[in-house]
């Protein structure tokens, strides 16, 4: 690209480039009624795209370290079953995604969500050589907002 031109484009996965959040809120909605917590779509709505240990924090108050990674490594797990096979992207995202590789445009995902999520999704969707580079959740201090 020129001068001007785009340079590099840094990326969200979930609820940017694919709809996963229903199935999110089904793997949250599970590890929290399973241990006696409420979890509702207004909670979801508030919380998603945080890291895990702030979320699991919010609803399981006082939860120790060891159980608070069981807790995410569950979620996580349960995301993972329920999305394989029904991975879907928004309308234009992948086609964006390749033509901003196929005109030389550098680009990276920046993600709350742990590396296995992420390189499921982009293997399913295919477009996993089309970023340089991927951040997760862990490799962060602060999570967002």
């Amino acid at each position: 690209m020129s001068e001007k031109g785009l340079l590099a484009v840094i990326w969200d996965m979930d609820g940017v480039i694919v709809d996963s959040g229903p199935f999110h809120f089904k793997s949250w909605q599970h590890v929290f009624h399973k241990r006696g917590a409420k979890f509702e779509i207004g909670d979801f709505t508030r919380i998603f795209g945080q890291r895990n240990d702030t979320i699991i924090g919010k609803f399981l108050p006082g939860i120790s370290h060891p159980d608070l990674e069981i807790v995410a490594a569950e979620k996580e797990s349960k995301f993972r079953e329920l999305v394989s096979g029904n991975v879907r992207a928004f309308p234009g995202a992948v086609a964006l995604i390749k033509s901003l590789y196929e005109n030389g445009v550098q680009q990276s995902i920046a993600s709350s969500a742990p590396p296995e999520n992420i390189n499921l999704i982009l293997e399913k969707l295919k477009i996993r050589d089309s970023f340089q580079a991927v951040v997760y959740g862990r490799e962060v201090a602060e999570g967002k907002p």
